[in-house]
């Protein structure tokens, strides 16, 4: 009797019931979602902090160089006011801040057009889509100045000649290489440079090199200096 017993005790076997494999089946899905919605909301941060520093990089530096290069407007010009009739004037605002040369008529005598040929070569506002602000649209500056030393780059990182006069545009423009929910615009640099006081052409067309990319909105404001300089 005894020897019967003790073998139907090694008969037995011990398991899991329905309901407790479907417990722990339940358990095991809640920790997995919640392990993978921690790993998603730590790479969204990560995201997150890595878009807020290449935008703090853009505009620390990028506003760094925009602001320099503006400083140049109007460098070693003739005289210390700008205008739009002063040649070689640091805010380009005419023609006549590029040449005084007039173009000669029929008879050989000079007329009131100025022998020039400009191409997106003057500050303009409004230019139409170039701003993801509703009902406005950006600026388009452009400045001139007269290049002094040696070893000078302009803003698309061509070497300036010694005693050259450079021209730069800064305008928005599309940016193709992001995928932004807004329009991807970016403040971007045109350069030209010529030698001599009578340039043929001014040629500031083109793409440009790319200053500071997620730009929304260019707005100039130009103001007058009343001072012993300009009594106007």
């Amino acid at each position: 009797m005894s020897l019967n017993k003790k073998l139907f005790s090694f008969s037995k076997q011990s398991g899991f019931t329905l309901l407790e494999l479907m417990i722990a089946l339940s358990l095991g899905l809640i920790v997995s979602a919640i392990a993978i919605q921690l790993a998603l909301t730590g790479q969204r941060g990560v995201s997150t902090q890595q878009a807020l520093s290449d935008l703090q990089n853009d505009a620390l530096f990028g506003l760094e160089a925009f602001v320099r290069e503006i400083r140049l407007a109007n460098l070693n010009a003739a005289e210390p006011m700008i205008n739009d009739t002063v040649l070689h004037g640091g805010i380009v605002l005419d023609a006549r801040n590029y040449t005084q040369k007039f173009k000669n008529g029929e008879d050989g005598k000079p007329t009131t057009t100025l022998d020039i040929t400009l191409k997106n070569a003057l500050s303009e506002g409004a230019v139409s889509d170039s701003s993801n602000l509703v009902g406005q649209a950006s600026d388009q500056l452009v400045i001139q100045y007269k290049n002094s030393m040696s070893n000078q780059f302009d803003c698309e990182g061509r070497q300036i000649v010694k005693d050259a006069y450079v021209v730069q545009r800064y305008f928005l423009r599309n940016d193709t290489n992001r995928g932004d929910p807004n329009k991807p615009l970016a403040l971007a640099c045109k350069a030209f440079s010529y030698m001599g006081d009578e340039p043929a052409e001014i040629d500031l067309s083109g793409d440009g090199q790319i200053m500071i990319p997620r730009v929304d909105h260019l707005s100039i404001q130009l103001v007058v200096a009343r001072d012993g300089m300009n009594n106007e």
